[in-house]
């Protein structure tokens, strides 16, 4: 038995990684992590690019930009005073913006059915 056990102190990071939290999902202190996994962009890039592994295509990227999106906003309605990760927020929402802008000049047809498999407004 250890020191830690005997006298009743916990690590959070433990806790969480006990609770079903791998630990590449909580950082030191135990607070989970915002950013994606590899596997999570993997899947979102085979499902909404245009062939398998295709990083570059807008589709891909709007996708992988609104996950990171949903994340964030998660995070902020927890963490109300991170204006850091607010400005991250906000940039990340105009980057999607100024895409789904392109890929509407581009061609309208693909940009109407990626805003409907996503569920975006428009």
């Amino acid at each position: 038995m250890s020191l830690r056990s005997a006298f009743g102190i916990t690590d959070p990071g433990l806790e969480r990684i006990e609770s079903g939290h791998g630990p590449t999902d909580v950082n030191d202190e135990g607070v989970p992590r915002v950013a994606l996994t590899t596997e999570q962009k993997k899947t979102t890039v085979d499902t909404y690019g245009v062939h398998p592994g295709d990083t570059g295509s807008p589709e891909a990227q709007i996708a992988l930009l609104t996950q990171r999106i949903i994340g964030l906003t998660e995070h902020l309605k927890e963490h109300k005073h991170d204006h850091h990760s607010r400005r991250g927020l906000l940039l990340l929402v105009g980057r999607r913006r100024r895409l789904l802008k392109y890929l509407r000049s581009v061609d309208v047809a693909r940009y109407r059915s990626l805003i409907e498999r996503l569920g975006l407004r428009r």
